[in-house]
């Protein structure tokens, strides 16, 4: 109700909270919970996407320092691996106040998840795997993730995958453009690679044969006849899930975006076409027009899984020869 722009200047000044000195983006960074008490005075959502984005660069600085520190240098690994720990304990801590701060925006989620996966896989690995840098880079790919594959730090990766995945889905009609596009490939990359090399791997048979055992199918079943062993990695966290984490005895794998209610289906990581035909369904259902093309990146990405596909064969006579050798 002012009657001047300088009015409403001093009115809406006079309710701005007192703090003890003007408030930092570092500030922010220590204590998250500051944001409550400006909720009314500025755009929290953003200052939290900014606060996410303030993370890459030690994400990305701590990737860069492990290729620098082989494993037998024991000390910088140690100092790596409690940088990594510090971290990831931060980013945790952050994602547990989004849904406060942000009134549980898939875009902040999405964000907060894929930067909790990048911490524990390489996106260059991911990619040499699948071929984007020639057969020989893939093949020693390939040695190194059949390693990572069999640690706590792969089941996290692709625990945070599945959770962009789901923050994906959640997204506002076209919102899945940009960075949250490029994030969901990578994401689906990773769980493409994680059921790829297990399902290689000369042990990996004992699990779907045990399922046999039990009556049950190894794909292809809705979630109300799965196996108590089957974990859902684009769902909420629950004791299965984290039992999986901590051993992995368990099968991973996601929802699909096709579901309906009442009757979801579960593909295993196994199942590594239909992990990638569910990632391009998450793509197109972003974009509900279907007399307006995508976006070129989006066709690039989709284009790009479709491709992972044709090449499995390959990937797993890769494997395969390697496993021989």
């Amino acid at each position: 109700m002012a009657k001047t722009a300088t009015e409403w200047r001093k009115a809406f000044l006079a309710h701005v909270p007192q703090l003890h000195k003007k408030t930092t983006f570092m500030d922010i960074l220590e204590d998250p919970d500051l944001l409550h008490t400006l909720k009314d005075y500025i755009d929290i959502h953003l200052c939290t996407v900014v606060l996410l984005h303030g993370y890459w660069h030690q994400i990305w600085a701590l990737a860069e320092s492990k290729s620098f520190y082989p494993a037998s240098k024991t000390t910088h690994r140690l100092s790596l691996l409690t940088t990594h720990r510090e971290l990831y304990r931060d980013l945790l801590d952050l994602a547990d106040k989004i849904p406060s701060l942000t009134q549980n925006s898939p875009v902040a989620t999405l964000l907060s998840e894929f930067f909790m996966m990048v911490l524990h896989v390489s996106l260059a690995d991911l990619q040499r795997f699948a071929g984007k840098f020639g057969e020989d880079e893939a093949r020693n790919a390939h040695v190194l993730l059949q390693a990572w594959c069999q640690t706590t730090e792969s089941r996290a990766a692709i625990w945070h995958a599945g959770q962009v995945l789901r923050a994906a889905q959640n997204l506002l009609p076209t919102q899945l453009t940009g960075f949250n596009a490029i994030a969901l490939y990578y994401s689906s990359l990773a769980l493409w690679v994680y059921g790829l090399v297990v399902s290689s791997h000369p042990n990996s048979s004992n699990t779907i044969a045990s399922g046999r055992q039990r009556g049950v199918q190894p794909f292809d079943y809705s979630i109300s006849t799965a196996p108590v062993f089957d974990v859902i990695l684009n769902c909420h966290e629950t004791t299965q899930i984290i039992s999986f984490k901590a051993n992995g005895r368990e099968m991973p794998g996601v929802l699909s975006v096709k579901s309906s209610p009442g009757a979801d289906v579960f593909i295993p990581l196994k199942d590594t076409d239909r992990i990638l035909r569910n990632s391009r369904d998450i793509y197109k259902s972003n974009f509900p027009a279907s007399d307006d093309p995508l976006p070129s990146l989006v066709v690039n990405l989709v284009n790009l899984l479709k491709d992972l596909e044709c090449c499995r064969s390959n990937l797993i006579s890769r494997a395969a020869s390697e496993t021989a050798d």
